[in-house]
């Protein structure tokens, strides 16, 4: 029976998404354009690079991956497309085990269900971005954790270390997720945890040092990205004060572009943010912008993924994502507090560098799980299910009709953050 719904789940998934990206005509823009330029330069030979010049710019593994797919099949989206909409259908049968594992299979059919009709993750696959590979590698690695609780192997522990590297490679906010791995470790009742932890990080050593030492070799700096420095500056001095996700035009970042080398040009910007988060003369400004970071963390309107409208799906699940919370962390489910502390990790990123929907996306597969769990309790509270099923379809309902007039309500929205003088 368990095999029947899983196989009916991932049709189901699989389906939503091919129906979505046979649909999808776009090209690649702005961050897309760059991974399909290294993906493609990747294809023909040519190396890494991007613009003609080998880079460093950003971490390699999805444009590797990308460029693989262009060797095998040709420069074409839609067999992208297709491959990472099935990269997201596993997605989802791997957030059932987890949930499953956690909670119970009642929870890991909900959370299953969930992602598979999520508005990001159906749409995710259809652009030429890093997340959905992200995700994948970040939901596996978690469900290898639950695994290797229960069977202390070799070979999961190796395929932990190497995912793990992958990781990184793929999106260099992982860079500090080896020490979450680590903690989570700690948490299990393992037999030789020291030898476990050993093999874990000798094999993501071995999986990220061919890129480091690339860099070594062709910059004369062992780098993992070239990124970060203008990521940080942006995310400390954004256009107008306050727009994240785009890059300043200042006299700082114009002095930067006239820097040949893009490691002095990353140092030199990492130098310049760094001097304007300790300035005393800019506590309020970095304590404003923290504020910022956080509500656009976890803001329900998704301007890059899903063009600025209400993601009706988030403002459904978070009162029971926080329900779920509590619940947690009341009752001490000892395996939960291993989610807690990759959901901390995400958001302490996003107040160092900036928050959005798409950088919370990687973690939304375990907010949907915890969601689950708790909308599953709520719902148990109840003898009587009438109560319980009218409350979920009226707020459902609410939610879509938020989605359904984005504008309005984005601008409802937008009047009481100038109120409270935030924007």
């Amino acid at each position: 029976m368990k095999n029947i719904f899983l196989l009916l789940i991932f049709l189901l998934t699989l389906s939503i998404r091919l129906v979505y990206i046979v649909n999808c005509n776009e090209l690649p823009t702005y961050d897309q354009s760059s991974y399909d330029e290294m993906a493609t330069s990747i294809s023909e030979g040519e190396g890494y690079k991007l613009n003609g010049a080998a880079t460093a710019f950003k971490v390699p593994f999805y444009s590797m991956f990308l460029g693989g797919i262009y060797y095998i099949f040709g420069h074409k989206y839609i067999i992208a497309r297709i491959i990472q909409s099935i990269i997201g259908t596993l997605i989802c049968i791997i957030v059932y085990f987890i949930s499953k594992e956690l909670f119970g299979f009642k929870i890991g059919v909900l959370s299953a269900f969930i992602i598979s009709i999520y508005p990001p993750l159906i749409k995710i696959p259809s652009l030429l971005l890093s997340e959905n590979l992200f995700i994948f590698l970040l939901s596996f690695i978690l469900w290898a954790l639950f695994y290797l609780k229960k069977r202390n192997s070799l070979i999961i522990q190796i395929l932990i270390g190497v995912s793990l590297g992958l990781t990184i490679l793929t999106r260099g906010i992982a860079i500090f997720l080896p020490i979450v791995i680590y903690l989570i470790l700690r948490t299990f009742d393992l037999e030789r945890p020291y030898r476990t932890a050993f093999v874990v990080f000798f094999f993501l050593a071995i999986t990220i040092s061919p890129w480091i030492l690339r860099n070594y070799l062709i910059f004369g700096r062992p780098v993992l990205s070239t990124e970060g420095g203008r990521a940080l500056y942006a995310s400390w001095c954004p256009p107008k004060g306050k727009i994240f996700g785009l890059n300043p035009v200042d006299d700082i970042t114009e002095k930067s572009l006239k820097i040949s080398s893009e490691i002095e040009r990353d140092t030199f910007l990492y130098k310049k943010a760094l001097e304007n988060i300790f300035s005393c003369k800019h506590f309020k400004k970095v304590l404003y912008l923290e504020i910022l970071k956080i509500l656009f963390f976890w803001c329900p309107f998704d301007w890059e993924i899903l063009g600025g409208r209400y993601n009706f799906g988030f403002g459904f699940i978070i009162p029971f994502f926080i329900y779920g919370v509590f619940l947690g962390c009341t009752k001490r489910y000892k395996d939960f507090y291993g989610l807690l502390l990759v959901l901390l990790y995400f958001q302490i990123f996003a107040l160092i560098f900036y928050g959005s929907p798409r950088f919370r996306l990687p973690i939304e597969p375990l907010i949907i799980i915890i969601a689950s769990f708790g909308l599953v309790k709520f719902f148990e509270k109840f003898r009587k299910k009438f109560f319980p099923v009218s409350i979920l379809l009226l707020y459902a309902a609410i939610n879509i009709v938020f989605y359904l007039y984005s504008g309005y309500t984005k601008e409802i929205a937008k009047n009481i953050l100038v109120k409270c003088n935030i924007w």
